[in-house]
């Protein structure tokens, strides 16, 4: 019996986390995430996220929690569809696995106070949101801004899992040099990492940590914590490894 996306569950900006019927198969998990998970916007009021980490879900094998490379914007229509994720079953999920859902929005307040202190503002910065192929747009159809640590948090992920740039050779810690070499070689790539978050003068420190599957070793990723200058702790950032 196939399994089937039953709930969608918004964690928080760059989370959502999917409920299926059944118990999820390790190739259901990964990251960057599997191409069965597919984000679309519906009604042109945001961009359509990419699902760049399928996450487990501890103590929950019938869950995956989806992380994503733009926000999820409240008041907009969003469709994910999660068709072919297989179950530990054998079987799959059929094209019944395509939900549409809203994130629930709070009414503006006029002249309220911003969500980040003058203090994070002036420590972490503002800057404009990029979706990879152009500047978001916010809901009020403005540019959109991330500003404080969330800001600070969007950098160093970038860095990490970027690739070198023309006018910045030494940008990102240029993680695909690891595709096929030895085993015993990937593990130098977690100074890389490490150095690459404290490159980032808002960074007090970085520990970064290789997190090995031994029943499904191409599901091993390295994890990226982050406390920020100030003490502000930021979500671990994943890099699958080996990498492909």
């Amino acid at each position: 019996m196939a399994i089937e996306l039953t709930a969608i569950v918004p964690k928080h900006e760059r989370r959502i986390r999917c409920v299926f019927s059944g118990a999820l198969a390790a190739s259901a998990f990964g990251t960057p995430a599997p191409a069965y998970y597919v984000f679309d916007n519906e009604d042109g009021r945001g961009p359509s996220p990419n699902a760049v980490g399928a996450l487990i879900v501890s103590g929950a094998n019938t869950n995956v929690e989806l992380a994503l490379d733009n926000d999820i914007v409240r008041g907009v229509l969003y469709r994910l569809r999660a068709i072919g994720v297989p179950g530990a079953d054998g079987s799959a999920s059929t094209a019944g696995s395509d939900q549409l859902f809203r994130v629930g929005s709070s009414p503006r307040v006029a002249n309220a106070e911003p969500k980040v202190s003058d203090t994070d503002l002036l420590v972490y910065g503002r800057d404009l949101v990029w979706t990879g192929t152009d500047y978001q747009e916010s809901a009020e159809s403005d540019l959109g801004t991330v500003e404080g640590a969330a800001n600070a948090e969007a950098a160093i992920r970038r860095r990490e899992l970027g690739t070198p740039l023309a006018w910045a050779p030494n940008y990102s810690p240029q993680a695909r040099q690891y595709v096929d070499m030895p085993v015993t070689m990937v593990a130098s790539l977690r100074g890389r990492l490490q150095e690459q978050a404290l490159v980032d003068d808002r960074v007090r420190a970085a520990n970064v940590r290789l997190i090995v599957d031994d029943s499904a070793p191409e599901d091993s990723l390295f994890e990226i914590s982050v406390t920020l200058v100030g003490g502000k702790t930021l979500q671990p950032i994943a890099i699958q490894v080996p990498l492909t």
